[in-house]
């Protein structure tokens, strides 16, 4: 499995499910750097498209600050 895909501000995503995740972090390399991507980045994906990138970057707009401190101290960034 891919470090990181578990516990991680991604889940419980609608439309994102195990598959995406793992193309996710397959083409961006890493955590951060799907967490700074932006919505048009998220769409170069294969299998995201508008609606999930709009849900994965309200997501990470919202949630990722409070995330912030458990992802470092996983060391997943």
């Amino acid at each position: 499995r891919t470090k990181g895909m578990n516990d991680s501000v991604l889940d419980g995503i609608k439309g994102l499910g195990k598959v995406k995740k793992l193309a996710l972090f397959r083409h961006f390399k890493s955590y951060d750097k799907i967490i700074k991507a932006s919505e048009s980045e998220l769409m170069e994906v294969e299998g995201i498209g508008k609606i999930t990138a709009q849900s994965i970057r309200k997501v990470i707009d919202s949630k990722y600050l409070y995330f912030k401190k458990e992802i470092k101290e996983k060391k997943l960034l």
